[in-house]
């Protein structure tokens, strides 16, 4: 793996991690109990406006010590104090800015967007934004019932999946993250380890997953889709009958930015088409002119 000096330009070769690296941790299961003692000390906390406070200070730094873990003994990053974090936050977000995927990319030009020296920050970026809400989930929880089977589809970080772990109130769930080869989606292997199933997603390639899902959650996925209408309709197969789809649609029909995809903007009536044909609403509106929030519908057909 070619690096320079491992601290303020490392350089990661995403395929050689994934082929070379990916070392699934044993993992327990934190304890229904401590669960809920975790989720309602927090939710007091970011109540009293504390919270965030605390990730600042250093106070709690569970989300820091797990970035180190991942930084020294994955990518063989140079010691790091937590100031040293927030440095290299900001140095490798000035990089990401000239990031983009490329109008009706090739899938190596896709890939490239997601896997070059510049999207570093995408991990920074996203450690940071998910260390400072712990109960992400709980918006989705009313959704999902006991024992179900849950996918996280271009999962990134997998930060609901990590809620309904560290903190969820829904017991025996199956959770399945899946994404491209990107370093989030590496990360969020690592730290979650054996606690999830896991599967990579291939550019303009449609393929069988491992089994029916009884929800399946795709948040800000959809605008970054080289095939938006083919992973629809091939989500629907997999969602099992009366099933749950949770998405976002934030695509700007004023043309595509950084990494969305034109695609994205291309196909979006078909894809709302498809939804509104095989899914009733349960939560939200189907939007053709604006981006839509959050959007739950099940499945029909």
């Amino acid at each position: 793996m070619k690096r320079f000096n491992n601290y303020d330009n490392l350089e990661v070769d995403i395929d050689k991690l994934f082929d070379d690296q990916l070392k699934v941790p044993s993992k327990k299961s934190k304890i229904y109990v401590f669960k809920l003692i975790s989720r309602y000390i927090s939710a007091l906390l970011l109540k009293a406006g504390i919270y965030e406070i605390a990730i600042e200070i250093g106070l709690f730094k569970k989300w820091f010590t797990e970035f180190k873990s991942y930084w020294y003994g994955i990518l063989e990053g140079r010691p790091l104090y937590l100031h040293d974090f927030y440095f290299l936050l900001g140095l490798y977000r000035s990089k990401f800015q000239t990031v983009e995927t490329p109008d009706y990319a090739t899938n190596e030009e896709f890939l490239d967007s997601w896997q070059n020296s510049n999207t570093l920050y995408l991990l920074f970026g996203a450690v940071r934004r998910f260390s400072r809400t712990p109960l992400i989930s709980r918006r989705y929880e009313k959704y999902i019932r006991n024992h179900d089977c849950v996918l996280e589809y271009g999962c990134g970080l997998a930060p609901i999946t990590t809620s309904l772990l560290n903190v969820g109130t829904k017991r025996g769930l199956d959770l399945t993250i899946a994404d491209i080869r990107q370093i989030n989606f590496h990360y969020a292997i690592y730290n979650l380890g054996s606690l999830v199933s896991f599967f990579e997603i291939k550019p303009n390639v449609i393929e069988d997953f491992p089994k029916k899902y009884n929800v399946i959650i795709m948040i800000t996925v959809m605008e970054h889709l080289p095939n938006p209408l083919d992973t629809i309709r091939n989500l629907t197969d997999f969602l099992a009958e009366g099933g749950i789809l949770i998405f976002d649609y934030h695509s700007d029909d004023d043309g595509a930015d950084g990494q969305d995809t034109i695609e994205s903007i291309d196909q979006k009536k078909e894809v709302l088409d498809f939804i509104s044909l095989n899914y009733s609403m349960v939560d939200g509106e189907i939007d053709y002119e604006n981006s839509m929030g959050m959007t739950v519908v099940k499945k029909i057909h």
